[in-house]
């Protein structure tokens, strides 16, 4: 049996304006396609900035580690394929993004759709990606 469960992560350096546009515009492009690098780590808080429990901890720390492709990863950087880019204010500075991780190597890599907050000011941002699991 198969089920999801959602990975949160902290983005802590990423991509250029620049570089967000280029990975969405050649997203698809199979000669050439383009992934940004975001540099993420695993949050203490959920969303909301409540504390995560133990447990919570161990959960989201399992998931990581299985999207880092290494055990007991505190931090890694992910390619990330862009698919949608939506602007979350008017500055022009923060934007909702959605795409997918790519875990291991071409061809047999695995994607993680992801969704998520991404500032390029500071370059910072929060994803929820969702791992699917089987028992």
């Amino acid at each position: 049996m198969l089920y999801k469960k959602v990975l949160n992560l902290n983005v802590t350096e990423g991509p250029s304006k620049m570089d967000l546009i280029n990975g969405l515009a050649y997203a698809y492009d199979e000669a050439n396609p383009h992934y940004v690098r975001l540099r993420t780590e695993l949050p203490r808080t959920d969303s909301r900035g409540v504390q995560l429990t133990p447990q919570e901890q161990q959960e989201q720390q399992k998931l990581f580690d299985i999207v880092a492709m290494r055990s007991e990863a505190k931090k890694c950087h992910l390619r990330v394929r862009i698919t949608a880019i939506k602007h979350e204010d008017s500055s022009g500075e923060s934007f909702i993004i959605s795409g997918y991780v790519l875990a291991g190597s071409y061809p047999s890599y695995t994607e993680y759709p992801l969704e998520g907050y991404y500032s390029v000011r500071n370059r910072k941002g929060r994803l929820e990606l969702t791992v699917t699991l089987a028992e």
